[in-house]
């Protein structure tokens, strides 16, 4: 009977949605909040548990129950049911901070965090505390000034409904500094409000009914009048992000709904092109995402990662580290914003969840990044570029590239088979939704790797060279000039704070020193001893990721 009447809901949103087209999302049961930022999308059921889209199923996080979770470019943060205790997702736990409790958090913004508590009061937690907050310590909330019981922030301001259901905007809250000038009362009522990365608000009013704000843009950030999406079964919760319109009914039911203007020729040829590519002969589709098991291998592999982990705690000194989880054969691995993926020797990419891997894909890549500007890969087949959007990979049009790097202020960065760099400009790589052709910027460097941080970016070229700009712009990809850095490496990755660590072509690993907002190139290489040759690593969070030449993952913290 659930199917039934699924099915005849699906009909009846189709029918009076007029713009929107609206069909039953991927199936979670008694859906309570749904939130999508950056192509991925997480959601809470009645029972307060957070999931995580890959494909056309739900992945649960945690066993620890929210009220609320919000994801985009300042990661994934989440409210507990017990105490409002805020959490942060940091290799694949949620990890419980001190200082304020909040009833609803917000990570949707230019890189800050925002939030109210149980007495209405909203709070703003700047930009740098938050990409850098590694689960210690107290975080420093700053007052907002103003008693709203919902708050939401995307490209044009922030966005709060206050506890009489008015609604309040303001464009001058600041990502770095939380400071702002005053916020305005715009015209309407609302329980909750949504606002996307690019900009678009969303609101339901206390009878369940939805409403689109229209004539949003730079010149007119507020936008101009409301209109009505006309549904026929009152709302809960709604959240948009690259085109899509996620909806909660009070019933809890999961709609996904896209606009006519998204459903261009070239989205559904794009589209086809991925169902094709998911779906090769002879294999089924990713329909039911499970964790990645080895219980069948040989119990060698477990007595040689046991030695293995005693000679890495002997040999690392100043890091700890331990065999990460297992991921058979893993060949390279990234991590960003607190979330962690890795492809294996078979090409699959993987997400981590707890202690365990979720394939994400049936698809082929060399290489995948995560960061702030989003999920990317590059294909096997063709090297072509690959944007994670609402639990898919989809492949866009544009320059091909044998790796990408999502680590920046918001920009992809990514070098070609034949060594050229090219960045993709912030604006570009945020508001990409599948249709359209990328339109890449030639930095005028030839590289063979690249990744970039909170100081700059760094790269490696074909002779192993290592190299350094402090001056790539996110917003234009403009770049003064590259110096070279003294060194050899076949690798560098850099995370999100400045971190930098390099792999020379022996397999060794050296990490940079001395690297601050006064010396962004740093000052040396300290080399961090192994005793096994290394294929790759990335960093973030206090977390250093190491793949082994032998396929083994090792996670490492300082």
């Amino acid at each position: 009977m659930r199917a039934v009447a699924a099915f005849l809901l699906v009909l009846c949103y189709l029918a009076v949605t007029h713009a929107w087209r609206c069909s039953e999302g991927p199936r979670l049961s008694n859906a309570r909040q749904v939130d999508a930022g950056s192509g991925e999308v997480v959601a809470i059921n009645s029972d307060g548990y957070v999931y995580f889209l890959v494909g056309s199923s739900w992945c649960k996080m945690s066993t620890n129950t929210f009220n609320h979770a919000s994801i985009g470019p300042a990661g994934l943060w989440a409210t507990s049911i017990s105490g409002n205790r805020v959490y942060k997702y940091i290799a694949g736990n949620f990890v419980i901070s001190s200082g304020l409790s909040m009833r609803q958090v917000d990570a949707g913004g230019d890189g800050q965090v925002v939030g109210v508590t149980s007495s209405s009061s909203a709070y703003c937690l700047r930009s740098d505390y938050a990409s850098s907050y590694k689960g210690s310590g107290s975080l420093s909330w700053s007052n907002l000034s103003r008693v709203l019981k919902y708050i939401s922030c995307g490209k044009y301001g922030c966005w709060g409904t206050d506890t009489s259901n008015r609604i309040f905007f303001t464009q001058t809250l600041s990502p770095t500094t939380c400071g702002n000038s005053r916020w305005s009362q715009i015209s309407g009522s609302a329980a909750m409000v949504e606002v996307g990365t690019d900009g678009s608000v969303f609101v339901v009013n206390r009878l369940g009914h939805l409403y689109e704000r229209l004539g949003i843009c730079s010149l007119y950030p507020s936008g101009r009048n409301w209109r009505k999406v006309s549904m026929r079964t009152p709302l809960r919760h709604v959240s948009f992000d690259l085109g899509n319109l996620w909806v909660v009914t009070t019933s809890g039911l999961l709609m996904k709904c896209t606009h006519r203007h998204y459903e261009s020729k070239e989205r559904l040829h794009t589209r086809s092109m991925i169902q094709e590519e998911q779906q090769p002969a002879g294999q089924e589709g990713l329909q039911q995402p499970k964790k990645v098991t080895h219980k069948h291998r040989d119990n060698m592999r477990a007595v040689a990662a046991f030695l293995l982990v005693l000679c890495y705690l002997a040999v690392t000194h100043a890091w700890r580290c331990s065999e990460g989880p297992r991921l058979y054969n893993a060949r390279q691995i990234d991590a960003g914003q607190g979330k962690v993926v890795a492809i294996n020797s078979y090409g699959n990419v993987h997400f981590l969840i707890g202690s365990s891997w979720y394939r994400m894909s049936s698809l082929r890549f060399n290489h995948v990044s995560i960061g702030p500007a989003g999920l990317w890969a590059t294909s096997t087949s063709g090297n072509k570029v690959y944007k994670y959007i609402a639990g898919n990979f989809v492949v866009s049009s544009g320059l091909s590239m044998r790796q990408v790097d999502a680590g920046g202020d918001g920009q992809v960065v990514g070098v070609t088979s034949s060594s050229r760099a090219y960045c993709l400009r912030s604006d570009y790589a945020s508001s990409y939704k599948g249709s359209g052709s990328l339109s890449w910027s030639n930095l005028s460097r030839v590289l063979k790797y690249i990744s970039c941080g909170k100081y700059g970016c760094w790269g490696t070229d074909t002779s192993n060279r290592i190299y350094f700009t402090q001056t790539l712009s996110p917003t234009t990809c403009g770049n003064s000039r590259w110096s070279q850095i003294s060194g050899s490496a076949a690798m560098v990755e850099v995370g999100t704070d400045g971190s930098v660590f390099v792999v020379n072509k022996s397999g060794q690993l050296f990490q940079r020193l001395g690297i601050s907002s006064r010396s962004r190139s740093g000052t040396s290489w300290r080399a961090v001893s192994m005793c096994m040759p290394v294929r790759h690593v990335a960093y973030d969070l206090g977390n250093l990721w190491v793949v082994t030449t032998s396929g083994l993952l090792m996670k490492c913290t300082h």
